[in-house]
């Protein structure tokens, strides 16, 4: 995308674009190694299958099987992932309108990544990586002053839960 969004500007070709397929070379040396190991590239698929009942579907089926959870578990593992699953799809709509498109697509692929599995957990962990949200965030609370210290009192409420759920063997979600 910032190689398109950069030939659009420049019109020119820059050959240091000649390494972005090497994503997909360490990518594609996993699979080998798998293969080696295993004899099967994707030998991972049926282990997150058989251990934590992971296999990739469609987003609104992960989604909707979080919404059954809110009810039944206790907050991080219902309500949260619900929480975050929601606020990181307003924040993906927001790059769309308001930030570079290379961020947009990040957002977007990674949003629809976490959701399309039968079990979604850790969604606030995995939400870590869509730094967008934090340009947001910064962007928001040098606006509005009061709503920045808000968000740093939420911000702490919530490192201080987190924290005392790892420090309890609880923390994984």
């Amino acid at each position: 995308m910032e190689a398109w969004l950069q030939y659009r500007v420049t019109r020119r070709i820059d050959w240091r674009w000649l390494w972005i397929p090497i994503v997909a070379a360490g990518f594609g040396g996993y699979l080998l190694l798998n293969y080696q190991v295993t004899g099967n590239a994707f030998a991972f698929s049926p282990i997150m299958y058989e251990h934590w009942y992971k296999k990739l579907t469609p987003p609104g089926a992960g989604i909707q099987d979080v919404w059954h959870r809110i009810f039944t578990f206790d907050l991080t593992e219902g309500l949260f992932e619900f929480v975050f699953i929601v606020l990181s799809f307003l924040a993906t709509i927001w790059c769309w309108m308001k930030q570079r498109p290379s961020y947009a697509v990040w957002m977007t692929v990674n949003w629809i990544l976490i959701t399309s599995t039968t079990y979604v957990v850790s969604v606030p962990r995995y939400c870590l990586a869509f730094f967008p949200i934090f340009i947001q965030l910064a962007e928001f609370s040098a606006i509005r002053w009061l709503a920045g210290r808000i968000l740093i009192v939420i911000s702490l409420i919530l490192l201080g839960l987190f924290a005392t759920k790892f420090a309890h063997g609880t923390w994984a979600f």
